[in-house]
């Protein structure tokens, strides 16, 4: 093989994988906002609003302070 056709076929496969990286992220960018806005609808259409971010938050939390405290899940 050639010098120039291993730099063509390099240059087409940089091309390739950062095509391919910039749909990846765009796809989980989209999905993101798809999740998000269906759970805003969600919760502004719930009876109590305020009960249920707050049980969000306290996951939340939870999962924070277990993870500083080095709890691990038992793996089977």
């Amino acid at each position: 093989m050639s010098a120039r056709a291993a730099a063509i076929s390099g240059l087409a496969v940089g091309v390739l994988v950062l095509a391919t990286a910039w749909l990846f992220a765009a796809a989980i960018a989209g999905l993101g906002v798809f999740w998000a806005r269906a759970a805003a609808d969600s919760i502004r259409g719930s009876r109590h609003p305020r009960l249920i971010l707050g049980a969000i938050a306290a996951v939340l939390v939870v999962g924070v302070v277990l993870t500083v405290l080095g709890v691990e899940l038992p793996r089977e």
